[in-house]
């Protein structure tokens, strides 16, 4: 489902997709390699609890900026500005899970931030390009999972409020 820009959704459009989030990396299709631990591109995002890159931080002095850089650490900076523009998923499992409530805690803080949010959007871009890909309904459960819904559990334990 396509989205507003970054910079034109409504907040209530926005929560809507945010929330969207989970459930689409939970169930995304079984065809990817599922990664866990250190196997995963997202073992930062991972840590419990989550942490900024130090480094990044004291460079950018900017917690949007560090979070930002991280993630074009696991999705290349070019990725968005080459090829279809799309950012391109290719794992499932408990590491790319975890950027749901790492971007729900930072929406929290940054309410309304639009770098957010555009890491959110596409990120939710890549997501549904797999989903057609393997041609999976979105968010729905693979086949190989049996024990219906799949539960990723974080340290960051907030609630996303853009008036907060």
């Amino acid at each position: 489902m396509p989205y507003p820009p970054a910079e034109t959704i409504s907040d209530e459009e926005f929560r809507g997709a945010l929330e969207m989030l989970n459930p689409l990396l939970a169930h995304l299709p079984a065809a990817l390699p599922r990664k866990e631990g250190n196997d995963s591109a997202f073992i930062e995002f991972s840590a419990s609890p989550f942490c900024l890159d130090k480094g990044y931080l004291a460079r950018t002095e900017s917690e949007v900026a560090t979070i930002s850089e991280m993630l074009k650490r696991v999705f290349g900076w070019k990725t968005r500005t080459t090829g279809d523009g799309i950012v391109e998923i290719t794992e499932a499992g408990a590491g790319i899970c975890s950027l749901y409530p790492v971007f729900r805690e930072f929406c929290r803080k940054y309410p309304g931030n639009n770098v957010i949010r555009k890491w959110v959007l596409d990120i939710i871009a890549g997501v549904e390009k797999v989903y057609k890909k393997w041609d999976a309904e979105v968010g729905s459960p693979p086949l190989s999972e049996t024990s219906g819904e799949t539960s990723h559990k974080s340290s960051l334990n907030t609630e996303f409020n853009p008036s907060a």
